[in-house]
This record gives C-alpha cells, structure tokens and sequence, in this order.
C-alpha cells in the first residue's frame, strides 16, 4: 500500500502511449512534487526517463531526487 503521501503518476500502459507523451507527463507530474522526493519506477525504463525529465525540470539527483527502479534491466543495470 502507498502511503499518506504517495502521488502516483497514472496513465497509459508503456504500450498504449508514445514514449514522447509518456516523458512529457512525467515532466508535468515531477514540477507537483515537493523537493525531496523519493521514486520507486515498475520499470528500470521508465526510471531512466523520470531522471532525464527531472534534470531537465532543473531537479538535483540525489539531493533532490532519489530514484529507484525495478526489473533489473540488463541494458540498464
């Protein structure tokens, strides 16, 4: 269960949505948040992508921003 102060970012499956959209929600969803924020990502995809939306939102990581990701991606790992 989330906590009290979880804020999901809720949407399309990776599938059903073009990546371009996906990293323009997570741009929006990351300038709501309140700094510090901790992430966990389903995907070790999409927690690159939130890493490059928040450096781009102007987000320090990891003294703003802490990410975690799941899946253990190869390519990624």
């Amino acid at each position: 269960a989330l906590g009290e102060g979880a804020r999901p970012l809720r949407g399309q499956s990776p599938t059903g949505e073009a990546p371009r959209r996906t990293f323009e929600r997570m741009r929006a969803w990351l300038r709501d948040l309140p700094r510090p924020a901790g992430i966990f990502a389903v995907l070790d995809a999409y927690a690159q992508t939130l890493l490059r939306a928040a450096r781009e939102e102007g987000w320090r990581v990891p003294e703003d921003l802490a990410v975690l990701g799941a899946g253990d991606d190869d390519f990624f790992v």
